[in-house]
């Protein structure tokens, strides 16, 4: 999924690309992926001379992420699914699913998270990020119901005191969450 969404937006970027030579027309490269993993069902073990590592095929942040776990001492590589105190990017986003991932993936006590962005983390410090994406979606399926442009909610929209400081990247995040979130509750 990653490969062809990769591709996609290579073509959307350029205008042409040839996916054999992995070129555009004025001939350069376009490095995708040349592995691809296609058993979502369970995970892939590699072992690394000593040390084996867990690859995850996940949903949420996109339609094709993945973890990377490590089970002594337990430490998993979150990707873009956690922004540590940081307000995530949702356009790729499936939101449900991604609050659903992150809740299951960050509950282990015991555990050391690497996320995507931001500063290392327990399953503690990790609790105001879910309750942020849980809050998101509150609001938007509220804004939702009552018939709110996304644009609009996403005005209105702000991070509760309760969780914390969160970092806003960039001034359009509030509308990549809230037009994630329209996109799924139209079923789209």
């Amino acid at each position: 999924t990653t490969r062809r969404m990769m591709a996609e937006r290579a073509l959307e970027a350029i205008g042409e690309f040839d996916a054999e030579t992995q070129r555009a027309p004025a001939g350069a490269p376009i490095l995708l992926p040349d592995v691809v993993i296609n058993d979502s069902t369970s995970a892939t073990k590699l072992d690394l001379g000593g040390r084996t590592v867990t690859i995850r095929l996940r949903k949420g942040h996109t339609p094709s992420d993945v973890t990377i776990e490590v089970d002594d001492p337990r430490v998993v590589f979150c990707g873009d699914l956690v922004f540590n105190q940081m307000f995530p990017y949702y356009g790729d986003a499936i939101p449900t699913v991604l609050t659903a991932t992150c809740r299951e993936l960050c509950s282990d006590p015991d555990t050391l998270y690497v996320p995507g962005h931001g500063s290392l983390a327990t399953n503690k410090d990790l609790a105001p990020y879910i309750g942020l994406l849980e809050d998101v979606g509150e609001a938007a399926r509220t804004s939702f119901t009552r018939g709110v442009p996304a644009a609009e909610a996403a005005k209105e929209y702000t991070v509760p005191e309760r969780l914390g400081e969160v970092f806003i990247w960039s001034p359009q995040v509030f509308g990549f969450a809230f037009e994630a979130w329209y996109r799924e509750l139209r079923g789209e």
